[in-house]
């Protein structure tokens, strides 16, 4: 629900690119959750990548049958692991006025963190349910993890991100 244009509206501010459509977690040395730098490249739709003025003429389709095209991304970050700082879903719903962003407690942020993840149901077959949950439980008590819901259009990305900046203290 838009997280690839979010990740290309956050570039055209000035922050380092860290993947797209699928993040890697895991633990550093010192125990921290870090992201695992991805794939230089975003994958829009027609509409966000000329909202956010990509040239979709010089740009690769992600298939024939869909109007998403992959964009090459030039400002990514240097880092290989990235400290996770919190955690937004971005949801889309179409009666909303304006977007919002709740913070979620205990046991919603466990559930979220949960259902966010790539095909948690191989977990269990190959024995690697119970680390998952641990890792989900750890993590939750360690970020704050966000619930956004927005219109289906992308009037609002400024003002996502200048609440994200806002909840991390960049601004």
């Amino acid at each position: 629900a838009g997280k690839s244009t979010l990740a290309s509206a956050l570039l055209k501010e000035g922050y380092p690119f860290i993947t797209d459509d699928l993040i890697v977690i895991k633990q550093n040395t010192n125990g921290q959750y870090c992201i695992i730098s991805g794939p230089a490249q975003l994958k829009l739709w027609r509409d966000a990548a000329l909202h956010l003025d990509h040239d979709i003429e010089h740009a690769q389709a992600v298939n024939l049958k869909t109007d998403k095209y992959v964009i090459p991304v030039t400002h990514y970050s240097d880092m290989s692991m990235i400290p996770i700082a919190a955690f937004y879903e971005l949801n889309t719903a179409s009666q909303a006025t304006t977007f919002t962003c709740e913070r979620l407690a205990d046991t919603l942020s466990l559930r979220t963190l949960i259902n966010n993840a790539y095909r948690y149901f191989m977990l269990k077959p190959l024995g690697k349910l119970q680390f998952f949950m641990n890792d989900c439980c750890q993590l939750a008590q360690k970020i704050a993890v966000n619930k956004i819901i927005r219109r289906p259009d992308l009037s609002e990305l400024p003002q996502i991100i200048k609440r994200i900046e806002l909840d991390q203290g960049e601004t």
